[in-house]
C-alpha cells in the first residue's frame, strides 16, 4: 500500500509528471475504443490530480476544454446513447487512496477483515498489511 505522504504537493507533483499525465490520459482513449465513442475527442480534456483530504485520496480529474456531443454503444443491448459534455465540466475518472497505516487497518476491520500485522519500509512510504477474512463458518480438517 502506498501511504499518504507528509508533503501532499510533492505527491501530487508525481501524478502531474508528463509520464503520469500520459498514463491517465490513455484512460480516455481506452474509453473511446471500448465504448465505440463516435465523435469523442480525448484530447479535449486537461488532466490534473487533486488531493481530497476527507477521503485520503488523490482524485484523477479531467476537465473538458470544449463542448462535445458524442455517441457511445451499449454492448449489452446494442443500443446507442448520446452524451453531451460542456466546456469546463470536471470528471473524476479514478481515485488513488492514500490512507495512513492506521487508517488502512481501520478500513480492513470495517470491511470484515482481521488485521494481523503491518510492516513499513524504512522511510514509511509503503506498507504491507497482512489480514485474514472473518468467516462465520469455521473450517475443519474433515
Amino acid at each position: 500500500m502506498d501511504s499518504k505522504k507528509e508533503d501532499i504537493q510533492s505527491m501530487l507533483n508525481l501524478y502531474a509528471s508528463s509520464d503520469a499525465v500520459g498514463c491517465f490520459k490513455s484512460i480516455l482513449f481506452k474509453l473511446k475504443r471500448d465504448l465505440q465513442a463516435y465523435n469523442f475527442d480525448p484530447d479535449a480534456f486537461i488532466y490534473k490530480p487533486y488531493w481530497n483530504a476527507q477521503n485520503s485520496t488523490v482524485e484523477h480529474v479531467f476537465t473538458a476544454t470544449k463542448a462535445q456531443t458524442f455517441r457511445i454503444n451499449n454492448c449489452f443491448t446494442n443500443s446507442w446513447a448520446t452524451v453531451r459534455i460542456l466546456a469546463g465540466e470536471r470528471y473524476v475518472l479514478a481515485n488513488s487512496i492514500k490512507p495512513s497505516a492506521e487508517e488502512m487497518q481501520k478500513m480492513l476491520i470495517r470491511s470484515g477483515w482481521e488485521h494481523l500485522k503491518s510492516e513499513a519500509d524504512t522511510e514509511k512510504q509503503f506498507y504491507i498489511h497482512l489480514a485474514r477474512a472473518y468467516s462465520k463458518y469455521s473450517f475443519s480438517d474433515k
